[in-house]
């Protein structure tokens, strides 16, 4: 069927605007086509969409959007599922009665849900479904936070928190309590935030598992592996540098102790004074000049051990 020339002028504007050509013959109307959707419009998408094409202001745009709220509000009040009641929230416009209602049934349902959480996935799924920041998931977590046994599960409840709510503090607390090994303490404090209360509960859990670690150490190596496995400054990591020096028997162990400490701390100051003893032993029992040079290489540098070496290699010296 051939154009009529309106159509192909119409056409030619269209093409000329980059508008569609619905759009050219809606404002070469004389009557407000978008008044006419307005007032057909029996969906919330087709009231929706009457509102959006609109002039703002216009009539048609205030008919649209009371029966926009009109339909989603009906749509809200009968909502029997969270699914529903979040998608009839997001269809609402923004600012309606409709709007507030949805939000209303589905933190009701949601609430619900949360309450008759009996399993730690009926827990997480309730998280999941709840606003974040709203009472409901707040209830949850702290709910969720009952039924973990384990550091993973715990995790998954921590990372669904909010930082600073009350269900994180839960969290925390039940997190460190879980914290059974040094390497579970020490990833909670890595994970916790720099400088919190959260980071100070754990290190003192992590001194107490080094502690531990400390007294079931029976040879050099395990306490040695204490020692490093403790807090920095921590009593553990005293009461392991202690240890250590104890069960030292040689000037080789004496020796290694004093190399593995930084430079000028107290326990290397310790270090220092076992290995100058036991250097002092091998220098009293030396009964060969060469046996009294062996004592003296052994020793610390400018020792009591070594002088007390020259002396007597000067003493032995023909």
């Amino acid at each position: 069927m051939a154009q009529t020339d309106e159509e192909r002028k119409i056409e030619k504007v269209a093409e000329f605007l980059g508008a569609s050509e619905d759009e050219i013959r809606d404002c070469l109307c004389d009557e407000d086509p978008s008044l006419a959707r307005a007032q057909a419009a029996s969906t919330i998408d087709e009231a929706r969409n009457a509102y959006n094409t609109s002039s703002i202001g216009s009539e048609a745009m205030r008919i649209a959007f009371e029966k926009w709220n009109e339909f989603a509000l009906k749509r809200a009040q009968s909502a029997s599922t969270i699914d529903e009641a979040r998608y009839i929230f997001n269809a609402s416009p923004v600012g309606s009665e409709a709007r507030q209602v949805a939000a209303e049934m589905r933190d009701e349902l949601v609430l619900k849900k949360v309450q008759a959480a009996s399993n730690i996935n009926e827990a997480r799924d309730a998280c999941n479904a709840s606003p974040v920041g709203s009472k409901a998931r707040q209830m949850v977590i702290k709910k969720w936070v009952g039924f973990c046994a384990t550091i993973d599960e715990i995790r998954g409840a921590y990372n669904a928190s909010t930082a600073g709510s009350e269900a994180r503090q839960v969290a925390i607390k039940k997190w460190i309590k879980l914290c059974a090994t040094i390497d579970e303490a020490i990833n909670a404090y890595n994970t916790f935030p720099g400088g919190s209360k959260a980071r100070q509960m754990v290190l003192e859990k992590w001194n107490e598992l080094a502690l531990e670690e400390v007294q079931a150490a029976s040879t050099i190596g395990k306490v040695k592996d204490a020692y490093n496995a403790s807090p920095e400054s921590s009593e553990a990591r005293r009461a392991a540098f202690d240890k250590w020096i104890g069960l030292c028997i040689t000037i080789e162990e004496a020796e290694n102790a004093y190399y593995a400490v930084r430079e000028h701390s107290e326990t290397r100051r310790m270090a220092l004074e076992k290995w100058n003893n036991l250097s002092l032993k091998k220098v009293q029992a030396a009964s060969t000049i060469d046996e009294a040079r062996d004592a003296y290489n052994a020793s610390p540098e400018n020792s009591e051990a070594g002088r007390t070496a020259v002396r007597k290699i000067y003493e032995m010296m023909k």
